[in-house]
C-alpha cells in the first residue's frame, strides 16, 4: 500500500500557493513532484535498496573503526590513522541511521513519529558534509607534509588532541548546517521525496537558487573547493615530480598522490550520482527509480572507503586481527634509524627504509 504523508501546517506554508487540499498544483514550478502526498508505488523497492546498501556500508565502516580502536597505540602515533577513525565514525553513523529504511519496509509505511523526517534530513547532511570536512583536514595535513618534505624539513606530527579537535570541528560544523532547515524561517525544509525519504528540498525558483548557491555550498562546495585548491597548489609547485627525483621519496610521493586522489574520487564517484538523481533529476516517473539507485549507490560509499583503507598494510592487519580474534598480529608503525615514525605504510618495507618523510 503506498505511503500517505500527512502534511503539517508548516510544510503547507513552505509549499505556499502550490499546495491544495488534494496535493500540489500540477502547474507548480521547479521540483513540484518531490512533494507527492500519495507517495510512490515503489517505495518498498527503494527502502529495500537503501536499507540493504546501508547495512553493507555500516558493517564495513564499523569493522574498520573497531579494528583501529583496538590498536590505539598504533593509531595515536599516526595522525592519518586517527583521521581514518574519524571518517569511519561518521560513515558508520550515516549508514547505520539509514537502516531506518528497513524499519519502514517492515512496517509498510514511513514511520515518522513526528520527528523522523527532520532527523533523516539532518543525518544526510551530517554524514555527507562531515566526511567532506574531515577530508579537508586530512588534505591539509597531507599538503603540509608534502611541502615540508620538498623543502627538506621534518613534518611536525599533530597531537591526538589536535586531530580530535579538528574532527569535532568538522562534526559540529555539519551538525549545525544540518539543523538549519528545521528552523521555520529558513528557506529550505526537509520534505519527503516520493513519500519514501526526506531530503532538504526547494519548492520554488528562489528557494532553488538559495539551495544550490548557499545551502549546498555550505556542506559540499566549501570543502570540495578547498581540496581542489590544495591539490592545485601541489601541482603548481611541482611537489610530486620534485619528490620523485629525491632519493627514496619516489614511493612516498606516489603513495601521497594515490591517497590524495582517493579523497576526491571516492566522494565524487559515490556521491555525485546521488546529487544528480535525487536533487536534480529525481522525482517524476522513472526518475524516481534513478533516485532509488543513486541513493543506494551513495550508501555504498562507506564500504568502498573501507576497502581503500585496508590497502594500508597496518589497517589491513588491524582488521584481520579483529576478525580473527587476535590470532593475527597487527602491524606496528614503521620507524627509521633515528626512531621516528614513518608517516605512510602504503609503501613497501624496503622503500620505506629510505624515506625521509617522517613524523
Amino acid at each position: 500500500m503506498p505511503f500517505v504523508l500527512t502534511m503539517t501546517a508548516a510544510e503547507r506554508e513552505v509549499l505556499g500557493s502550490n499546495y491544495t487540499s488534494g496535493g500540489l498544483d500540477s502547474n507548480a514550478p521547479y521540483n513540484r513532484w518531490f512533494f507527492m502526498q500519495g507517495g510512490w508505488k515503489h517505495d518498498k523497492d527503494m527502502w529495500t535498496i537503501w536499507g540493504t546498501t546501508s547495512v553493507i556500508g555500516a558493517l564495513s565502516s564499523l569493522v574498520v573503526f573497531l579494528a583501529l580502536m583496538k590498536q590505539r597505540n598504533m593509531v595515536n602515533k599516526n595522525p592519518f590513522k586517527q583521521f581514518v577513525v574519524c571518517l569511519t565514525f561518521v560513515d558508520f553513523f550515516f549508514t547505520a541511521s539509514c537502516v531506518q529504511c528497513l524499519v519502514n519496509l517492515s512496517l509498510g509505511r514511513y514511520e515518522d513519529l513526528g520527528y523522523m523526517c527532520d532527523f533523516q534530513g539532518w543525518y544526510i547532511i551530517f554524514g555527507f558534509g562531515g566526511s567532506m570536512y574531515v577530508n579537508c583536514f586530512i588534505g591539509r595535513a597531507v599538503h603540509h607534509m608534502l611541502v615540508a618534505s620538498v623543502e627538506g624539513k621534518h613534518y611536525i606530527i599533530p597531537t591526538p588532541l589536535h586531530v580530535t579537535l579538528q574532527c569535532m570541528l568538522a562534526y559540529v560544523t555539519c551538525g549545525v548546517i544540518g539543523l538549519l532547515p528545521i528552523i521555520p524561517s529558513f528557506p529550505i525544509r526537509y520534505l519527503p521525496l516520493g513519500g519514501g525519504a526526506c531530503f532538504p528540498l526547494a519548492s520554488n525558483y528562489s528557494q532553488m537558487l538559495f539551495f544550490w548557491l548557499v545551502f549546498v555550498t555550505m556542506f559540499v562546495g566549501v570543502p570540495l573547493v578547498y581540496l581542489i585548491y590544495l591539490l592545485t597548489h601541489l601541482v603548481w609547485i611541482k611537489a610530486f615530480s620534485r619528490l620523485a627525483k629525491m632519493s627514496g621519496d619516489a614511493a612516498v610521493a606516489k603513495a601521497l598522490g594515490i591517497f590524495f586522489s582517493k579523497l576526491l574520487i571516492v566522494y565524487l564517484v559515490m556521491w555525485l550520482p546521488a546529487i544528480f538523481t535525487i536533487w536534480i533529476f529525481g522525482g517524476e516517473g522513472d526518475f524516481l527509480w534513478a533516485a532509488a539507485f543513486g541513493g543506494g549507490w551513495s550508501h555504498l560509499q562507506a564500504a568502498v572507503s573501507a576497502y581503500f583503507y585496508t590497502q594500508d598494510p597496518q589497517i589491513r592487519a588491524a582488521v584481520m586481527n579483529l576478525l580473527c580474534c587476535g590470532k593475527v598480529n597487527a602491524v606496528e608503525n614503521k620507524v627509521d634509524a633515528e626512531g621516528r615514525t614513518v608517516m605512510f605504510s602504503l609503501v613497501d618495507d624496503e622503500e620505506a627504509k629510505h624515506s625521509t618523510v617522517t613524523i
